[in-house]
């Protein structure tokens, strides 16, 4: 598919994606990185392992990287790679951006190969990452910063590099034909949030006919305050409080929630219930993507992005769920599809069937005690309908800004007014 777009970060973002976007020459001039969370990009000469905080020279947290999805990539690395030539075209326009400021250190030894760092800041978002063994990209949307942890990593002074400025939209415009337009926003904060949630809503509204846009749940506003909460606690005791948020809110999340990535995905007109309702009970959430799950058939294995072929593919062990969805079936048995105990449980399909789209995103989970849950009445009945949540989910907080209430001028009346002259 042929991208067309105003915006070079934009037409980096799709390449993964196997679209092809028309660069000028003077657009290629410096190398670029894209981070996405798709189960259908590339694969990646860079891939991530683990996650950390950093705050100040001091790196606070470091840990594995649990059944995620991450990748970068270069603009090099993807210009080598030949997409599908395909008649079709797609125009991606940006409305409204943020500017970040990129700098590559070089010929740096270090230990932290595929690792992604953000730090710990009130206003500045700093992510670092070491795509190779000698090298060290740091991003972020303040100039000082940037040259701040530039001479963290280059004590040495060794790297003369030069700052490079990317412009990543903040609100895009997606065309598929002369009448079908969509406007859609991200709530960015930093570069990797910015990355993967524009890729995200490029995927998605590029493959369906829907609107998809981006949600924020309870949880990550939770995770905010306790990140900004560090700031004002001793070095040597933040670890283990982000040991214990670790092991509370369990390592799948708790990775998205520190690199500012746990958001759902959901269409215009459909609201999410409460996060807290669900926590304890399921790992993937209605507008969350799945894994890349390894499903065998017959003694032949499969990826499941290789099994999404519909707009709709319905992943169930219940057989009732499988003969009444007229779709495409990835029916768990002992006859057809099976996936080991592990990935079973972890999707608790013993009590869930998941209504998944072609890119992995979850549309909808039903309860196995459901008959048939693709009737409509069933369907409505177990709706979520709470006005008060409705109300709060309508309530658009993007363009808020958090300010201390401001004190009223007292005047304070001049001393000779109160002297008359004799």
């Amino acid at each position: 598919m042929k991208i067309k777009s105003n915006n070079t970060y934009l037409k980096d973002l799709c390449m993964p994606l196997g679209y092809e976007p028309e660069y000028n020459q003077d657009e290629l001039e410096n190398n670029s990185y894209v981070i996405s969370n798709s189960i259908n990009t590339f694969s990646s000469k860079y891939p991530l392992n683990s996650y950390g905080l950093i705050s100040k020279n001091k790196l606070l947290y470091r840990e594995p990287l649990i059944l995620s999805s991450l990748k970068i990539h270069s603009r090099d690395e993807l210009l080598s790679n030949k997409s599908e030539i395909s008649a079709n075209e797609i125009e991606i326009n940006s409305l409204d951006n943020k500017l970040y400021y990129s700098m590559l250190l070089e010929k740096i030894d270090h230990k932290y190969t595929g690792t992604i760092i953000r730090n710990i800041s009130f206003s500045n978002s700093v992510n670092i990452f070491f795509p190779t063994p000698s090298s060290i990209v740091i991003i972020s949307d303040n100039e000082k910063e940037l040259n701040k942890y530039k001479k963290v990593f280059d004590k040495n002074n060794i790297n003369n590099s030069k700052i490079v400025t990317i412009s990543i939209p903040s609100k895009i415009e997606i065309s598929t034909s002369k009448n079908s337009k969509k406007i859609v926003e991200i709530n960015n904060s930093s570069f990797i949030s910015a990355s993967i949630q524009l890729s995200d809503l490029i995927e998605e509204n590029t493959l369906s006919s829907d609107t998809y846009v981006i949600s924020n749940n309870q949880i990550n506003f939770i995770t905010k305050i306790n990140l900004i909460l560090l700031n004002f606690i001793p070095s040597f005791i933040a670890p283990k409080l982000l040991k214990f948020f670790q092991s509370y809110e369990g390592s799948q999340q708790f990775y998205k929630q520190v690199l500012e990535i746990n958001y759902l995905i959901s269409r215009d007109n459909f609201k999410f219930a409460d996060v807290f309702e669900y926590q304890n009970q399921l790992n993937y959430l209605t507008g969350s993507k799945i894994l890349n799950l390894k499903i065998t058939k017959n003694t032949k294995k499969y990826l499941l992005k290789d099994l999404l072929t519909s707009e709709k593919n319905l992943l169930t062990f219940n057989a009732d769920h499988s003969s009444n969805f007229n779709g495409n079936k990835i029916f768990i048995s002992n006859k057809d599809f099976s996936i080991n105990q592990h990935t079973f449980d972890l999707l608790k399909l013993n009590t869930f069937s998941i209504l998944l789209s072609k890119t992995g995103l979850i549309l909808e989970m039903f309860d196995n005690n459901l008959k048939n849950p693709f009737l409509e009445n069933e369907i409505e009945s177990s709706a979520y309908t709470d006005d008060k949540q409705l109300a709060y989910d309508a309530f658009n907080l993007n363009k808020f800004k958090p300010e201390l209430p401001k004190i009223p001028k007292l005047k304070v009346p001049k001393i000779s007014k109160f002297f008359k002259k004799a």
